[in-house]
């Protein structure tokens, strides 16, 4: 998952939301799941069309 590679690579939420085809406040949503989470979570979690 891009988000998640982003997230180990920043350490943070990243500049680079465009990138991932979503609004600021999913990718910060995203972030925090990780955080709780890992990539588990995140996978386990459906995208909102």
């Amino acid at each position: 998952m891009r988000a998640v590679d982003l997230f180990v690579e920043y350490g943070e939420v990243p500049g680079k939301v465009p990138e991932l085809r979503v609004g600021e406040k999913s990718v910060y949503q995203w972030h925090r799941n990780w955080r709780t989470g890992g990539r588990e979570v995140l996978c386990s979690i459906e995208r909102d069309e």
